[in-house]
């Protein structure tokens, strides 16, 4: 028997099994409801010697295949929610360090902001998103396992069990899933003097007249490069490369001086995609306010993101630098000591590295001798800034910074000028 018959048959014998069970529960219906819905008492039976299981007559056979209620069930008009007077929001739980972070997100997942929403941590108490950001950071927790609940607010609709979070009691060094959630977009973020500013001294007061009076003393066998942000705004990258640059310092994003906020450079991805395109070679780096080791890890994780998309070949740099305004008011981290800022440091080339990344420090001279504990830091690349006609920095630099007063076709206006000493294998 071919295989199609086979099929057939099956078939048949389902349906002919079917309908036989249709039948007896028909039968059983007609014995028990049936009969009593028509006023037929067993005693009646007798008298009129009808009996029923056996056979139905044509009459009572044709009004059980008519009954409605048995071959088909009621059907009742759905019962519609009215969605239309809230929200949906749900929430985004990530730790670092003894703390929990909690973002609230709508249906895009876009933080929800100008609401002062409320979580419930079991056995702590609640929390509320005070200044209405779409985050409710809590910190000074003991490590361990906790429940967090969303606590209902008018006009939302929040996730209607708990979420479970392990908060870790030591750092570790490594990337935070969720950091796209905290970066800000540098063209649509409003808060005005929250960059660091251009600078036009090293840090020690050193200008520029030297180099452009007697020019740079520039070893044979060097790459050149250019250092950008979002400052230089719009490059027209082929005439930079045909102007004999080979490979650019680019600014990926900064922390905002005085709120704290991960800002994305607006300049970054078009600067990056068109110097690749031309063939040169990009090195990365993060304008950094952190205040302690877990901001850093934040900062570390926001600049890994970024470069995800990218066949970036030299290192990412933590820039270290006063971030007081052009106000004149110092910004976050400038009450930070030389220990503090070395340990920020740490924490950020550990994150980078651990992602395959090559990490460094880059700061001006001044800094990487003052400010920053370079002896703790030597395993890591150095991109030194000093603006003078040849570097008096004594330790060890892979990358020199010697003016932020170039000229190079193709850039507008004035454009940090770089010198390379090692070359990056792929």
């Amino acid at each position: 028997m071919d295989s199609k018959l086979k099929k057939i048959t099956v078939a048949v014998c389902v349906s002919a099994m079917l309908l036989l069970l249709t039948l007896v529960i028909g039968i059983n219906y007609i014995q028990g409801n049936y009969g009593k819905n028509k006023g037929i008492s067993a005693a009646k039976d007798k008298e009129t010697n009808t009996t029923y299981g056996d056979e139905l007559s044509e009459e009572e056979l044709r009004e059980f295949m008519d009954d409605p209620f048995f071959f088909n069930e009621e059907q009742k008009e759905p019962v519609l929610v009215d969605t239309s007077h809230y929200v949906r929001v749900t929430m985004s739980l990530n730790s670092v360090l003894n703390d929990i972070r909690v973002q609230i997100l709508d249906s895009n997942e876009e933080r929800v902001t100008g609401e002062e929403f409320k979580i419930s941590i079991d056995g702590i108490g609640e929390y509320a998103d005070e200044d209405r950001d779409g985050i409710i950071y809590v910190d000074g927790l003991e490590g361990g396992e906790y429940s967090v609940d969303f606590v209902e607010k008018e006009g939302y609709k929040g996730p209607n069990a708990s979420m479970k979070i392990k908060v870790p009691d030591v750092l570790a060094y490594e990337y935070i899933d969720d950091i796209e959630l905290l970066i800000r977009d540098e063209g649509s973020y409003a808060m005005e003097n929250d960059d660091m500013g251009r600078h036009y001294t090293d840090g020690d007061g050193t200008a520029n007249t030297q180099i452009l009076e007697e020019g740079v003393d520039i070893e044979i066998g060097c790459n050149l490069g250019i250092d950008v942000s979002s400052f230089n705004e719009k490059i027209d990258w082929t005439k930079v490369q045909e102007s004999g640059i080979e490979f650019a310092m680019i600014r990926c994003g900064y922390r905002g001086r005085v709120s704290g906020e991960l800002i994305e450079d607006a300049y970054f991805r078009q600067n990056v995609e068109d110097a690749i395109a031309v063939g040169m070679k990009v090195g990365v780096y993060f304008t950094s306010a952190a205040v302690d080791e877990k901001e850093a890890v934040e900062e570390a994780s926001m600049a890994v993101k970024l470069c995800k998309e990218y066949a970036i070949s030299y290192p990412i740099f933590i820039l270290q630098e006063s971030s007081r305004g052009e106000d004149g008011v110092d910004g976050r981290a400038d009450s930070l000591d030389a220990f503090d800022r070395t340990v920020i440091c740490q924490a950020f080339c550990e994150t980078v590295e651990h992602e395959g990344y090559r990490a460094g420090v880059h700061a001006s001279k001044s800094w990487l001798e003052e400010e920053l504990r370079m002896n703790a830091l030597t395993k890591y690349y150095t991109y030194l800034a000093e603006y003078r006609k040849a570097p008096d920095y004594q330790s060890a630099y892979t990358f020199w910074k010697y003016t932020q007063d170039g000229w190079i076709e193709g850039v507008t206006g004035r454009v940090d000028l770089v010198v390379g000493y090692y070359e990056f294998k792929e």
